[in-house]
């Protein structure tokens, strides 16, 4: 099984901030002039600041997301700018409309992986227009969900409308078990930290 690697923890805001100049609204990203401290020298400072200072920042990767590089290290661009914009580092951050390289801070949202699996764009290879919906060699419409990377069958229908409904009510069915999830994690927390405190 191959083992999910830990999120790098993102630059404090002074950090971002002075590299980087990040509409949150129109989710744009344009480097800033950097200083001295952030080269290991001079001439460093100079030849980087004539080529890039002014410019629209980073690149896409392979997956399709715009990356961007602070002191030597690589960053996913929409995590900087949620940072920026609510001081927060969530486990996953879900584009809304499922463009990777809209990055507009109305359509991020926090999500966990489940939730953020959900809203994944459709498989160039799926030919009946619903996500986990396919037709089985029977004939009849099959449909099923991924959860933590296992795929879970939620049954074989006669119509692909049956099929689609049984999807959609898993889906409901996770999406308000991770709400009430998150609200017990913060419950924990708040209980947590209100007994440290009296203490």
């Amino acid at each position: 099984m191959k083992k999910r690697q830990h999120r790098r923890p993102l630059p404090d805001l002074e950090t971002i901030l002075s590299s980087i100049d990040i509409d949150v609204e129109n989710g744009t990203f344009t480097h800033k002039h950097r200083p001295l401290s952030s080269f290991a020298s001079e001439h460093g400072q100079n030849t980087w600041n004539r080529r890039f200072a002014g410019k629209p920042a980073g690149w896409v990767d392979k997956k399709g997301y715009l990356q961007i590089t602070i002191n030597y290290k690589k960053y996913m661009a929409h995590r900087l700018l949620w940072k920026v914009a609510t001081g927060e580092e969530p486990e996953e951050l879900d584009h809304i409309d499922r463009n990777q390289l809209n990055n507009r801070k109305d359509n991020l949202r926090a999500a966990t992986r489940s939730e953020n699996n959900l809203n994944r764009r459709m498989s160039k290879y799926n030919s009946t227009g619903f996500n986990g919906i396919y037709r089985g060699r029977n004939g009849r419409w099959v449909a099923q969900l991924k959860l933590g990377g296992i795929a879970k069958h939620l049954g074989a229908f006669d119509t692909i409308e049956e099929a689609v409904a049984a999807r959609h009510g898993a889906e409901q069915a996770l999406s308000h078990m991770s709400k009430i999830g998150h609200f017990e994690q913060q419950n924990a927390r708040r209980t947590k930290h209100e007994s440290g405190n009296a203490g």
